[in-house]
């Protein structure tokens, strides 16, 4: 070979394409190393890195792997110079047992990478430079402590990470060390956990941390725990009753530490009497916490303010008492629905009188957020307009009920007087088929204060038609800016074209799984769009039947040629990472308004990503759960046998022949026709 000249061994040389191969003959010796880099460039090396990192970042992490495998100048520019996989969301880092025996039941379509060791998760981390949210769901704190170590190695820009233990083994001061800078952190237990809850014993310093949510772990009083000083944003949730003083009296008592909080959010808070919400609203006011603006609560129960006049004297009412009237009220809604009533405004008319346990109580809100609440909603903003004189928004989810509607018809009227604008939620608990002679909806209309209060509609499983058209359609909505409808399939075109033609303000709408409405109810968006004072933006979902925005788009064309003169349109197909999307844009051409329909929202473009990772752990829980289930199984094989009665042969009927005695073949046929005999009257009484 050393005796060939290099232009020849140059020809030979230019057949191997692969980068192996040529790296492979490059060891042979110092000759072919020295042809080999003195031949031309491959075809990539022609090609500037700007647009090789252009083509890379539409690549997925399987697909960058492989890449990196090419040459040294691929892995260069994928692990160091790209900007990662693009449009991340979430990462989820899932013990193998945890991913396997829980989380994979409840999403199917969630692709997962499989890690046979902790260590290698850094191989898949090096391609992803930003992501939203970080979970890691673990049982064993090694495990946890491991997947932190690696998000920390991988410089990886997160916003958020969140911790998922099923079991109660905290994590929380390794995470601190690792990653200081932490801006937000949600903390939930799962498996076992979620009801019963994880205790906490301390609480790092986290001095970064600006969001902290926390969900059903446990905070005794008399643990010394201290919460970040920085924090902005704090969101708690507790399902459990058994303790004593509730979580949330616990919880309020240190929000003295967090004097910097603009967001407040509780759940499944239990107010029961008056004194307790005169408690929480101290610990929350002004005086406490001057920074806080905007108070969400969320599942919790309030107890009612009207007084009960027994002897001359007042007493509020306790549970039980309160259970009692609530049943009294269904019992008059039932009434009502047998009579036949005209549609009118109704609402209560009892009064409620000056509480001496608020007096000298003063919150800073701004935003008011009830959602599915447990009380009076009369009572419960009564309370909050008298300690908060700068309150502006409300926010108001409601069970989609005559009682509800009756409660909001005694407020709006307060709400119109203080200029509090509203959000109202209504959702329906399950699909019920009403009949419509008997639909309360057509018994009640909106209080009139609503319609210049109310700036968002939403609505969730409506599926009675005389909500929209009877209820919703009593009158205009001028002040609203967005609708949104999920899951209703009663929702009509009448009660869009209502809308348009009312609502000039709308400059949003989001229809999810709405059946009947058509494109015959977004083309008044276009044929009106001229009289608009704002763009709109309509997401309308396509279902497996009817592809929305292009039916639309097709109707237009088809039947609108002399409107589509006067507007500018244009059909663009979006390519997301794991999905796609179509986009209808039209603008009218005097005024320049735009309205867009697309069958895609925001989240709809991001990605993804799960790994499980394999663990010493979880491969003997693994095969803990076999063992145990094996077990079960014998004990329920065993309980069968238990319950099943004996299978005993028949006694065999003794022979009347008095021949001697036949071989043992002949007697078996002798034994068996007195049996037929016997069975042939039992056949003729069924066939009679």
């Amino acid at each position: 070979m050393d005796q060939l000249p290099r232009d020849v061994l140059t020809r030979i040389f230019s057949d191997f394409t692969y980068a192996d191969q040529t790296a492979t003959l490059s060891l042979v010796c110092k000759v072919f190393s020295e042809v080999i880099r003195a031949m031309k460039p491959h075809f990539f090396d022609s090609i500037p890195s700007e647009v090789l990192l252009r083509v890379f970042d539409n690549f997925d992490l399987r697909e960058r792997a492989s890449l990196v495998r090419v040459d040294r100048r691929f892995r260069d520019l994928i692990v160091e110079k790209s900007s990662g996989v693009a449009e991340v969301n979430v990462l989820n880092i899932f013990e193998e047992h945890i991913w396997l025996n829980s989380v994979r039941r409840n999403s199917s379509r969630q692709k997962v990478i499989t890690v046979e060791n902790p260590d290698e998760l850094i191989n898949i981390l090096r391609y992803i430079k930003n992501v939203s949210a970080a979970k890691v769901w673990y049982e064993s704190s090694e495990f946890g402590q491991r997947a932190i170590d690696q998000l920390a190695d991988s410089k990886m820009k997160m916003s958020c990470v969140d911790v998922y233990p099923y079991a109660p083994e905290q994590i929380l001061d390794y995470l601190d060390r690792k990653l200081p800078e932490l801006g937000a952190l949600t903390m939930r237990p799962h498996g076992q956990n979620v009801w019963n809850g994880v205790r906490m014993t301390q609480m790092p310093a986290f001095n970064g941390l600006r969001t902290l949510i926390m969900d059903n772990f446990d905070i005794g009083g008399d643990t010394p725990i201290e919460f970040p000083p920085n924090v902005t944003t704090f969101e708690f949730s507790n399902r459990g009753t058994h303790h004593d003083p509730p979580q949330w009296v616990t919880v309020a008592e240190k929000l003295y530490q967090m004097p910097l909080i603009e967001f407040l959010g509780f759940s499944h808070a239990r107010f029961n009497t008056i004194d307790d919400l005169s408690r929480f609203l101290r610990l929350i006011s002004r005086e406490k916490l001057e920074h806080l603006r905007f108070l969400a609560l969320k599942f919790c129960k309030f107890p009612s303010l009207r007084p009960i006049v027994d002897g001359g004297e007042p007493e509020r009412m306790g549970w039980r008492q309160r259970m009692e009237e609530r049943e009294r009220e269904r019992e008059r809604a039932e009434r009502e629905q047998a009579e036949e009533i005209v549609a009118a405004v109704l609402k209560d008319h009892e009064g409620i009188r000056p509480l001496e346990e608020l007096e000298g109580i003063s919150l800073s809100l701004q935003w008011l957020k009830l959602e599915l609440c447990d009380g009076r909603l009369s009572e419960v903003m009564h309370v909050f307009t008298n300690v908060c004189c700068t309150l502006q928004m409300a926010l108001l989810s409601m069970i989609n009920d005559l009682e509800a509607l009756r409660d909001l018809n005694t407020v709006a009227p307060l709400l119109e007087r203080l200029n509090i604008w509203t959000h109202l939620s209504f959702l329906t608990k399950a699909p019920i088929n009403y009949p419509k002679p008997t639909s309360f909806f057509k018994r009640i209309l909106p209080s009139p204060a609503l319609f210049s209060i109310v700036t968002k509609i939403e609505a969730s499983f409506a599926d009675d038609p005389a909500f929209f058209d009877n209820y919703l359609m009593a009158g205009t909505w001028p002040r609203v800016h967005e609708l949104k409808l999920i899951n209703c399939d009663e929702a009509s075109n009448e009660f869009l074209m209502h809308m348009n033609t009312h609502s000039l303000l709308l400059r949003k709408m989001i229809l999810i799984r709405c059946r009947r409405i058509t494109e015959q109810a977004m083309i008044p968006f276009v044929e009106q769009l001229h009289l608009k004072s704002r763009d709109i933006m309509v997401t309308w979902k396509a279902d497996k039947l009817h592809l929305r925005p292009t039916s639309l788009y097709l109707a237009l064309c088809a039947t609108r040629a002399e409107l589509m003169r006067t507007k500018r349109m244009r059909l663009r197909t979006k390519k997301f990472s794991e999905s796609d999307g179509i986009e209808v844009w039209i603008q009218d051409k005097g005024t320049g308004r735009k309205v867009t329909f697309r069958d895609f929202d925001d989240n709809d473009s991001g990605r993804i990503v799960s790994i499980s990772v394999r663990t010493p752990f979880s491969i003997r829980r693994m095969e803990e759960e076999a063992l145990e289930k094996e077990k079960e199984r014998e004990a329920r094989i065993k309980e069968l046998e238990r319950e099943m009665p004996p299978q005993n042969p028949p006694d065999p009927v003794p022979s009347t022949s008095t021949v001697a005695d036949p071989p043992p073949a002949a007697e078996a046929e002798v034994d068996e026709q007195p049996e037929e005999e016997e069975k042939q009257p039992e056949q003729d009484n069924m066939e009679a």
